[in-house]
């Protein structure tokens, strides 16, 4: 037997409780797992807090202002005496199959409907729904929002533009802007009839005439606050982490004292 062997034989019969203690060694394992996790961890919560700077950077996004973007716009003049309904058919914004007023007042004057296309009219897209049909916006003059007393809007979704944004009817729904608040409210949108061609849905609950928008709904926690959620998870967890590593390190130096 060579000397070397049994000088490491000998070192490890010398320190028996250290090698021979189970505890011990569960502690040590469990140390660095620890320690490795905690890295993870770490990781993952930096990790997150990039991803929420980049998530919110997307729905702070400024979609530009009512100014900005030039639609598709049409005319209509419209005469109804108080308590009277006329319903008319904007052929410019493809979403608007229809919309019936009730006056509240007698109205004598224009509506103007325009369509945006793609493109957001307001600088905002706050409560609205990622995946958007098409955005329309419709402008009383000669009148007020005040003027009309009710309105029922009917709601075209064309079957090619749904499938071609992956966009299932049961999941459309019609929204409109509420200035006041920069953001967008999503409305009860019942689906009423079907054609080959489109979805027809009808909405009763319209009450600020200007922009609109057809779109996904909404309803489900948004991408950024599930990342939050995670971030803080994340972080609990760690300090947990944290204090079992300490209360081992304890637990060795008590070990270590007593022998």
């Amino acid at each position: 037997m060579s000397k070397s062997v049994v000088v490491k034989a000998l070192e490890w019969y010398n320190q028996p409780q250290l090698l021979r203690d189970s505890n011990y060694f569960q502690s040590l394992i469990m140390s660095k797992v620890f320690r490795y996790l905690s890295v993870a961890l770490l990781a993952s919560v930096v990790f997150s807090l990039l991803m929420i700077s980049v998530v919110k950077a997307q729905y702070d996004s400024d979609g530009g202002t009512p100014g900005d973007v030039q639609g598709e716009e049409e005319s209509f003049g419209i005469n109804i005496k108080s308590g009277e309904t006329a319903t008319f058919f904007p052929g410019a914004c493809e979403i608007i199959d229809s919309i019936k007023l009730k006056a509240k007042s007698d109205i004598k004057g224009d509506i103007k409907v325009a369509s945006y296309g793609e493109e957001n009219p307001t600088d905002s897209d706050k409560s609205l729904g990622k995946k958007v049909v098409e955005y329309c916006g419709i402008d009383f003059v000669g009148f007020e929002n005040g003027d009309v007393e009710s309105s029922i809007f009917s709601i075209e979704g064309n079957k090619d533009r749904l499938e071609e944004l992956n966009l299932k009817k049961e999941n459309t729904r019609f929204f409109q802007f509420l200035g006041e608040e920069n953001k967008w409210e999503q409305l009860n949108t019942p689906e009423k009839s079907e054609t080959d061609r489109s979805n027809f849905f009808e909405t009763d609950s319209v009450d600020q005439y200007s922009f609109y928008a057809l779109a996904e709904k909404t309803g489900g926690l948004s991408t950024a606050t599930i990342l939050i959620i995670i971030c803080v998870f994340l972080i609990l967890l760690l300090l947990v982490l944290f204090l079992i590593i300490s209360s081992l390190g304890r637990r060795e130096e008590e070990r270590e004292s007593i022998r």
